[in-house]
């Protein structure tokens, strides 16, 4: 026979459900039976327990919670006895306070109404995603003011927190989820650049954002003594790089390394450049028109995301070259390869026929033979003879 901890574990998995149907202006839902397990143990004593037990947790003992539906029956082994036959929630607030919830739901539906009185809009979000509302109902009036502001004013053109607002300056960073979820269905079609996904929040609703910086490395020493220029290491966002380079002609070759310890290492070479440590950021060079013009050369892991990231740069600058990202580097060192992700996958569309085959037996034997355990030497001996 079911224990008073299990109905309330019960209680707990049906309060969303009970959450949803009341939103949703159900007023059907209550009285809700719950499945129970009700069947008498065999031993006298032990079910006059159970049944007590039962009885002493229960609405009629405590004023809330559960109730008990009982049937007078006379059995073989126990006699004329009062058997429980169902387990029941009779109203919404019996549910709150055997789950724990009263404070939260009431957090919750006031910021619902606030929202449904501001926003009415947002009724369907509120049907699919009340979830989200708890942990931040404190904030709901706010985000509410913001939501507003912003309708007024698209594409404002400042930063988040310098929103000419009484709230708080991190209120917005702290709550992308929902104003995501907000703003692509309030904001008018021309204000929402759809062009950037949501890990780019602040361009895809016309906020100003810090700019990523590329690393970059000057990798020949003549060049840079014979224009004075004072830098061996730098960074910059990706529109400066791309002015910086229209004006350096001396300049003919990029070099872009995947990981930063060997864009640090990486052999001297004339009339060149290296940047790295971007991975998948490589779409970033897009911004950065000048590098179609240059000779490209690519050097990743060699491994399933080494040869996706190699594909997704081309789609930006097809005339890229890898370096180092074929069998035979692969067979040299295939004692140093580790273990890949395990992904199973078709090639990436922009890859060469030897780039395919090096990415297959990554893909089949699950390899990944990192730039960083190919010895220096062998690194050096390459360049000289390649480049």
């Amino acid at each position: 026979m079911i224990q008073p901890d299990e109905i309330q574990q019960k209680a707990g998995r049906l309060y969303p459900k009970a959450v949803a149907a009341l939103l949703r202006g159900e007023d059907s839902f209550f009285p809700h039976r719950l499945p129970c397990d009700l069947k008498p143990p065999k031993d006298q004593s032990e079910l006059i327990a159970s049944v007590e037990r039962l009885r002493q947790a229960s609405k009629e003992v405590l004023g809330w919670g559960f109730s008990i539906a009982y049937e007078s029956r006379r059995s073989q082994q126990h006699g004329q006895n009062n058997f429980p036959i169902a387990i029941y929630l009779e109203s919404m607030d019996d549910l709150l306070r055997l789950v724990r919830k009263s404070t939260e739901y009431r957090s919750l539906i006031t910021a619902v109404q606030q929202i449904r009185d501001a926003l009415p809009e947002l009724e369907s979000w509120l049907h699919e995603h009340w979830l989200k509302i708890p942990a931040a109902a404190a904030d709901v009036p706010d985000l509410i003011r913001v939501t507003l502001w912003l309708k007024d004013n698209p594409r404002p053109g400042c930063f988040p927190r310098e929103i000419p607002l009484p709230v708080s300056s991190k209120l917005v960073e702290n709550n992308r989820s929902i104003l995501a979820a907000w703003w692509d269905r309030l904001l008018p079609h021309g204000s929402i650049d759809y062009g950037c996904d949501s890990k780019y929040f602040s361009q895809r609703y016309g906020f100003l954002s810090a700019q990523t910086h590329l690393l970059l490395r000057v990798l020949d020493d003549d060049w840079r003594q014979s224009t004075g220029f004072p830098f061996v290491e730098f960074s910059l966002p990706p529109s400066e790089l791309n002015r910086w380079l229209e004006r350096e002609d001396g300049l003919r070759r990029v070099v872009i390394v995947e990981n930063k310890i060997n864009l640090l290492t990486f052999p001297k070479l004339p009339h060149s450049i290296a940047l790295g440590g971007l991975g998948f950021g490589v779409s970033m060079l897009s911004q950065v028109p000048r590098l179609r013009e240059l000779e490209l050369i690519y050097w990743g892991d060699l491994d399933v995301e080494g040869f996706q990231i190699l594909s997704q740069l081309r789609t930006q600058l097809p005339h890229s070259r890898s370096w180092l990202m074929d069998l035979d580097t692969l067979g040299e060192f295939r004692s140093l390869a580790g273990s890949g992700n395990g992904s199973v996958m078709d090639p990436p569309m922009h890859l060469t026929a030897d780039e395919k085959e090096a990415f297959l037996e990554c893909r089949d034997r699950n390899l990944r033979l990192e730039q960083e355990r190919i010895p220096q030497p062998f690194v050096l001996s390459q360049a000289t003879l390649r480049f």
